[in-house]
């Protein structure tokens, strides 16, 4: 079995006390992702929009924002994993592709599980609040 986390992270962190616990923590491949981070988030934000996008308008695409986005953003270029394009724009690379293409299924998983129990009213719902979080408020 393959248990996806981020060993910083405090609930997997209570699983590995579980199952050491049970003595079955021998059995378990941990894969780390950090499905959390910005980096995955303006990576996959990027990968939803075949135009070049700012930094600025990565970030107000973002529920949960970073302090230092231009940082992030100049860190996801020298890896490979964004290009920059005229005028301050940023498009994804294939390096980005690739890695985004590796997380899919396993993320895609974990919202299954997390949202099974949510009826069709409860997931639109949650689509509206998600929608309205990614909303930048007034001035």
């Amino acid at each position: 079995m393959k248990i996806f986390d981020n060993p910083g992270a405090p609930n997997p962190a209570r699983i590995r006390i579980v199952l050491a616990e049970k003595g079955l923590d021998s059995q378990i491949e941990f894969v780390k992702v950090d499905l959390i981070s910005a980096e995955h988030k303006s990576l996959r934000i990027r990968r939803g929009n075949d135009e070049t996008l700012s930094a600025d308008e990565i970030v107000s695409r973002m529920i949960i924002r970073p302090v230092n986005p231009k940082a992030i953003l100049a860190g996801l270029r020298r890896t490979g994993l964004l290009e920059s394009a005229p005028g301050g724009l940023f498009r994804i690379a294939i390096h980005g592709c690739e890695r985004l293409a590796a997380l899919d299924a396993p993320l895609l998983d974990l919202h299954r599980q997390q949202l099974a129990q949510l009826s069709a009213l409860e997931m639109e719902e949650l689509n509206r609040l998600l929608v309205k979080a990614r909303q930048r408020p007034a001035n």
